[in-house]
């Protein structure tokens, strides 16, 4: 069995972008608005602590957040210069 490492590395790039991509579209979005609601609910800002609780991303998104720049860098390093 052949081991395709380029497959590998394009396949962990495209799956932590679109993790990425699906936080960023859907969920942050919703983060943001719950966040407002609170405020609103609260008249006025919230403590930091309360207002990092509410935005705090899923462990999902943080990887794909993440891990994606790292991956992409590589994969193009890899795919041009070597």
């Amino acid at each position: 069995m052949d081991f395709d490492f380029a497959l590998v590395l394009v396949g962990l790039t495209a799956i932590t972008g679109l993790l990425w991509l699906v936080d960023s579209l859907f969920f942050a979005p919703k983060r943001r608005e719950r966040l407002a609601l609170a405020e609103t609910e609260n008249k006025g800002p919230l403590p930091e602590t309360t207002r990092d609780k509410i935005l705090q991303m899923p462990s999902w998104a943080d990887l794909g957040k993440s891990m994606f720049p790292v991956l992409a860098v590589v994969l193009v390093l890899r795919s041009f210069f070597i």
